[in-house]
C-alpha cells in the first residue's frame, strides 16, 4: 500500500503533462548513453547553466534540503529536450526524495525512468528494493536486493536489505549472515551497526556482540561497557572504562579546565 502523499511543493503535474505522459517519452538510450555514473560526465552537456543547476541540485540533495533540490531538478527537466545521461541521477534522486517523504507512487515513477536509462545500477536496485519494503512487498524486495548484489557484491546496503527481509520471514540465521556480510563490507555503516546492536540484544547474542565490539573506541566502547554491566561482568566493565578514561585523559582535563573557566566567567558577570 502506498504511503501518504508528501507535502513537497513542486509543480510536478504540470511538468509531467508536458514531458512525461508515458515511460516511453524518451527513447531507450544508446550504448554510449548507458554508461551512466553517479557523478555525471560533463562531456555530455555543453550548457554551462544547466551544469550549474545540476550541481546545485545535487548539493541540496546531499544536504537533505528536499524542497530546494526538487525545485532545481524539475527546472532541469523543463530545460532538457533529450535523454542525456545526467537524467539518470536526476530521476534517481527525485525518486529518493519522494521515498523518504513517504510518497511511494511518485518515487516509483521516477525510479522507473532511471531504470529505463540504466538497469545495471546496483544503487538504484537497492533503492527500488527499499521502496518495496515500504510497501511490505518482501518477495519483490528480496528479488531486487539479490539482483543488486549480482551487479556489485560489495553493496552493503543490499546486504542490509536482505537481512531485513529474512528477519521479517523469521529466518534469523540467514538474516544474521546477511547483516554480517554488510558489516564485512563496511564496518562503519551506521545502519548495519545499529541493527547489529538492536538484534543482538533482542536475540541474546552476547558473545557475538562482545566479539564485534572488543577493541572499539568512542561510543562503541561505551556500548560494550554497558553490555558487560548488563551481563554482570563488572570487572570487565571497570577495566574497559578505566582504559577509556586513560585514552581520553587530555579531553577530560580540557573539560575540567572549561568548567573552571565557565565558573570564573559567571563570577565576573555576577552583579553582587
Amino acid at each position: 500500500m502506498a504511503g501518504p502523499q508528501s507535502d513537497l511543493l513542486v509543480n510536478k503535474e504540470s511538468i509531467e503533462k508536458k514531458k512525461f505522459n508515458s515511460p516511453s517519452t524518451f527513447p531507450v538510450p544508446s550504448e554510449k548513453k548507458l554508461e551512466v555514473l553517479d557523478h555525471f560526465d560533463e562531456d555530455y552537456i555543453v550548457n554551462p547553466e544547466l551544469i550549474e543547476i545540476i550541481r546545485k541540485a545535487h548539493a541540496y540533495y546531499d544536504e537533505k534540503k528536499d524542497q530546494e533540490a526538487l525545485d532545481l531538478y524539475f527546472k532541469v527537466l523543463e530545460k532538457v529536450q533529450e535523454d542525456i545521461p545526467h537524467l539518470f541521477d536526476v530521476y534517481k534522486n527525485i525518486g529518493n526524495i519522494y521515498l523518504r517523504n513517504k510518497d511511494v507512487e511518485a518515487a516509483e515513477e521516477f525510479y522507473h525512468r532511471a531504470y529505463v536509462m540504466n538497469s545495471e545500477s546496483d544503487i538504484l536496485l537497492v533503492n527500488m528494493g527499499t521502496l518495496e519494503i515500504q510497501r511490505e512487498n518482501y518477495e519483490k524486495a528480496k528479488e531486487l536486493f539479490r539482483l543488486a548484489l549480482t551487479k556489485d557484491g560489495r553493496n552493503e546496503k543490499a546486504w542490509i536489505g536482505l537481512a531485513l527481509v529474512h528477519r521479517h520471514y523469521g529466518d534469523l540465521d540467514l538474516s544474521w549472515a546477511n547483516l554480517m556480510s554488510a558489516l564485512d563490507q563496511d564496518p562503519e555503516n551506521e545502519t548495519a551497526y545499529q541493527l547489529f546492536i538492536d538484534w543482538g540484544v533482542k536475540d541474546g547474542r552476547w558473545t557475538d556482540l562482545i566479539s564485534f565490539l572488543e577493541g572499539a573506541r568512542g561510543e562503541r566502547a561505551l556500548t560494550l561497557a554497558r553490555i558487560y554491566i548488563h551481563l554482570g561482568q563488572l570487572k570487565n566493565a571497570k577495566a574497559l572504562l578505566e582504559g577509556i578514561l586513560e585514552q581520553d585523559s587530555i579531553a577530560l582535563k580540557a573539560s575540567e579546565l572549561l568548567s573552571e573557566v565557565q565558573q570564573k566567567l559567571e563570577q565576573q558577570e555576577c552583579p553582587c
